[in-house]
């Protein structure tokens, strides 16, 4: 499976949840109904299977603006991406394949929404393709995750992997 067909298949799964999701709105509270909204409803510039058309960048608790790449480069991006995932593909350990394709693909931000989850799933894809077990970033190691993101971001992409390395 190619980062193409992890994207695909990422798709057809939101619009799969958006498919339920209209079934179960007959059927749930309105006060529960929130966390089971579509995309399309939440964000309402939002193109589910479609790169961002517009910037994306968040403003941080300090105050500062964190920019991802702009929209009008997004494709060359994610197809750089996607030339070095499978150049690195036997090359390098996958626990650092993993970690430094789930960094870019987060760096590159190139969906409206999803790009967190996105990134797991491309990173735990390498994984377990290498035969190692998923990763999943506990609500308790979050605050260590996203300080380990601004790392990487400053440039400084040493302590990724070591933040995905499987405990035993």
């Amino acid at each position: 499976m190619n980062i193409q067909n992890l994207i695909e298949f990422y798709f057809s799964m939101m619009q799969l949840l958006e498919n339920l999701c209209s079934i179960a709105s007959s059927q749930l509270p309105n006060s529960e109904m929130k966390f089971l909204q579509p995309v399309h409803t939440r964000f309402p510039c939002a193109t589910p299977g479609s790169y961002k058309t517009l910037p994306n960048h968040v403003l941080l608790p300090d105050g500062h603006i964190h920019h991802y790449v702009e929209p009008i480069h997004v494709a060359a991006e994610m197809d750089r991406l996607c030339r070095w995932i499978a150049e690195a593909y036997g090359k390098l350990h996958p626990v650092v394949s993993a970690a430094t394709a789930h960094y870019n693909f987060v760096r590159i931000h190139s969906f409206d929404d999803g790009n967190g989850r996105g990134a797991r799933l491309l990173m735990n894809l390498i994984l377990m393709q290498a035969a190692l077990p998923p990763i999943i970033v506990a609500n308790e190691r979050r605050r260590t995750y996203l300080d380990t993101l601004r790392q990487a971001d400053a440039g400084d992409l040493a302590p990724f992997p070591d933040l995905h390395r499987p405990r035993r």
